[in-house]
């Protein structure tokens, strides 16, 4: 089979989008900047190719349920219509089988919509309307060199993650619990009140029945759920048992649980080995035991879907971390955490029968809907991270699956936990998750077993931690801040209502805040502060006017920048607005500057595109000559924006500072340098600021430059009151080709602060 893709020119090294470039580059039809891996089209294309004719076979199928009917001639599947065509799907969104890359990982879904006719814009919009209810979109239709069927309408919506929503037993989760049958409208207000929110009320068959008017909805449950969206950072509230447990605190009922890790009554503590060679895919892992715990159908259920839900979350679709849960009773410890190479790891995956090995199950998970998304994360890796309990029998491949052998059951008495990871506090945080949520259906309801983990250094961990944190908040910023006059020991009161403990200090001017592990969301004062406004209830604050008045004045120098805004553009130049960070290079090397020190650098850049905050504007204004060089000329662009540099100054609380710098650009087939030196003196003209000879300090001047970004014999330095406060020349073809741009430029660059 041969696409249009194969005459595409993939670009894997553009770095990936997040929304707003994203939606940008869709409303400028750019699509050259979208980048994904050609590799992860070849495994899709092989993948249908090994079962269908052709790839439009597989898309009428398994997208619009076509008949399948195998071709005598090459003994594959191909697509035939159905006797009944009412059984046919006109238009089905679904997840993108190779997506296009964006930032952050996860949070961002990029859909197709398949139409087996034509679609108008409207047309389109009303069914993303529909299906993606609460969330936020933008789509566009391929071009007609853009589709891996050309005959076949489809357009790309992608969806970044909203709040995640918790679909809850009511009867179960909310009206036993909390003694009461509810009503919507009376729990809606409850949820609003406690900073949640719920989305709907409906079933098991009213959701199937939305989802396709073709779906069959005989047999399922019309038992009553409320959709709940969660506060992204609450993972606490990620299950029912989690917004259970916190309502009833809330609404008074019972107080905040206290967790406890409990030593094992044999006195042997599991333990879990990691070796070294781990280090170089998923270096890190915590580990621990729910003992006599007792699972009925609806606490299975929630076990499996909190993991789902952290994994969707703070897990990053299991790129930072992945939940193994394990039957401690079908397995024995100690336990290793190895990288083995593919072909040596042999297991049976979750619910399968057949023993493969890595490369196998690769393979084999190619088209799975759900795993197949995942198997990017190691697949390129020379060795694959693996669990083994003391007989060499797999309890799972991270981050892609479980071994058979452990699996959970609903009759599973002792889980053993393990969240393997690249990142080791969320690691703990997942963990402490999984357990707090689900310690209350142990025997001893809210105890824990703590795993000892030993490091590949050689260093012993014991998780989990489920100690509190404590933290003092201020009286003062709290009532500042809300706008109360509450005292301490009230504010306590609040607090517990919200699951945190909290005791006045001896001067009643601070509380001390104990915060338990399900709280990871607390991190400052201002967490405390927003707890205690939800638990005392926002519209319990009494609106006042202020005390005096005020009248706005815009600050000098944000005048100033609009001035020269208005007076640049009537100058024929086009402003634009270009990323606060860059790669270390194009701020440096490729300006042919040297890095003194003066930079603030990222200290974990995701990517080199990213790695230091700008010292000039020019980078930008370069990379945009260079992304437009398709357009007639000439170009006059400018910016005027801040640049930051390190200062260890007293005055500065960050060891930085910000600077408003102006930086003009003119790009022809010519330098046009006369062009760059007039808008200089037209700048000057407009802020009232005169030509002066050198070394006087009534004005401005210029002198010879030595700096190397410009052409030696083309460049100048600016003067004010003696001061450099600029440059400007014809840019040095050394920088025009590193920056890829293949016609001369002009450029100036100039600190607007000294003029304020």
């Amino acid at each position: 089979m041969t696409s249009h893709f194969d005459n595409f020119k993939w670009a894997p090294q553009l770095p990936p989008l997040d929304w707003h470039e994203a939606t940008s580059a869709i409303r400028a039809q750019r699509w050259e900047i979208f980048s994904r891996e050609k590799q992860d089209y070849i495994r899709w294309r092989d993948a249908v190719l090994e079962k269908y004719d052709t790839a439009k076979d597989e898309l009428l199928v398994e997208i619009f349920g076509y008949v399948p009917e195998q071709n005598p001639e090459t003994g594959k599947k191909r697509a035939v219509l159905p006797k009944d065509l009412s059984t046919l799907r006109d238009k089905v969104l679904r997840t993108n089988c190779y997506p296009y890359y964006f930032r952050p990982p996860g949070e961002i879904t990029h859909a197709v919509l398949w139409s087996r006719e034509p679609m108008t814009d409207d047309e389109i919009e009303a069914v993303l309307r529909e299906k993606l209810p609460g969330h936020e979109w933008i789509f566009w239709v391929n071009p007609p060199g853009r589709k891996t069927i050309p005959d076949i309408e489809h357009c790309h919506p992608p969806e970044p993650a909203t709040m995640p929503t918790v679909n809850v037993d009511a009867e179960r989760y909310i009206f036993k619990p909390l003694n009461k049958t509810y009503g919507v409208e009376e729990f809606e207000e409850i949820c609003f009140e406690f900073g949640i929110e719920l989305e709907e009320a409906t079933s098991e068959k009213e959701m199937a029945a939305k989802e396709s008017e073709t779906a069959k909805t005989d047999g399922l449950s019309e038992k009553l759920l409320y959709k709940i969206d969660i506060p992204a950072n609450r993972y606490d509230m990620l299950c029912g048992e989690g917004i259970s447990r916190a309502l009833k605190t809330y609404l008074g009922m019972e107080k905040p649980p206290v967790y406890k890790v409990v030593p094992p009554a044999s006195g042997n503590m599991q333990k879990l080995v990691v070796k070294p060679e781990t280090g170089a895919v998923r270096p890190h892992v915590v580990a621990a035991v729910l003992r006599d715990i007792t699972f009925d159908q609806g606490a299975y259920e929630s076990f499996i879907d909190l993991q789902d839900k952290l994994h969707n979350n703070i897990c990053r679709k299991r790129t930072l971390v992945a939940i193994g849960t394990h039957d401690l009773d079908t397995i024995q410890g100690p336990f290793s955490y190895e990288a083995l190479t593919p072909k040596d790891i042999n297991f049976v995956p979750l619910n399968q029968t057949k023993s493969m090995n890595g490369e196998e199950l690769m393979k084999f998970y190619e088209s799975d809907r759900k795993l197949s998304k995942f198997l990017h994360i190691i697949r390129d890796e020379p060795k694959y991270p693996v669990i083994y309990d003391s007989k060499r029998r797999v309890m799972s491949l991270p981050p892609i699956i479980n071994g058979d052998h452990s699996k959970i059951k609903l009759s599973t008495k002792n889980v053993f936990i393990e969240c393997t990871a690249t990142d080791l506090t969320k690691a703990k945080i997942v963990l402490n998750t999984v357990v707090t949520m689900f310690s209350q259906y142990c025997a001893k309801p809210f105890t824990v077993e703590p795993v000892e983990v030993v490091n590949a250094d050689g260093t012993t961990v014991v998780y989990p931690d489920l100690s509190p944190r404590t933290l003092e908040s201020n009286i003062d910023y709290i009532n500042q801040r809300i706008g109360v006059k509450l005292d301490a020991t009230h504010i306590a009161n609040l607090l517990e209502k919200m699951s945190l403990q909290a005791t006045p200090t001896a001067d009643n001017k601070s509380v001390r805040v104990s915060i338990p592990p399900t709280r990871s969301d607390i991190l400052h004062s201002c967490d405390v502060m927003e707890d205690v406004a939800v638990a005392y209830g926002f519209n319990n604050i009494v609106e006042t006017t202020p005390e005096f008045g005020t009248v706005a004045v815009q600050l000098a120098q944000n005048k100033l920048t609009d001035q020269l805004r208005r007076e640049i553009a009537l100058a024929g130049y086009t402003e634009i607005l270009t990323f606060t960070l860059c790669s270390h290079d194009e701020n440096f090397a490729w300006l042919n500057k040297e890095d003194k020190g003066e930079s603030v650098k990222l200290a974990n850049p995701k990517t080199i595109e990213y790695q230091v905050v700008r010292t000039s504007l020019l980078p930008g204004l370069l990379k945009t000559v260079n992304a437009n060089q398709h357009f007639p000329r000439p170009f006059r662009l400018f910016e005027v924006s801040d640049v930051v540099f390190k200062d260890d100054g007293a005055e500065y609380e960050r060891r930085s500072r910000n600077q408003r710098n102006l930086c003009a650009i003119y790009s022809s087939n010519t330098s046009g340098f006369e062009n760059i030196h007039g808008l200089l003196d037209r700048i000057m003209m407009k802020m009232g600021v005169g030509l002066v000879p050198h070394g006087d300090e009534g004005g401005y001047y210029i002198k010879e430059s030595n700096n190397a970004t410009f052409f030696p014999g083309r460049r100048a330095d600016i003067f004010y009151k003696n001061q450099i406060v600029g440059a400007f020349g014809i840019v040095h073809p050394d920088v025009l080709e590193k920056f890829e741009i293949g016609f001369p430029c002009t450029a100036i660059e100039l600190n607007v602060e000294p003029f304020v």
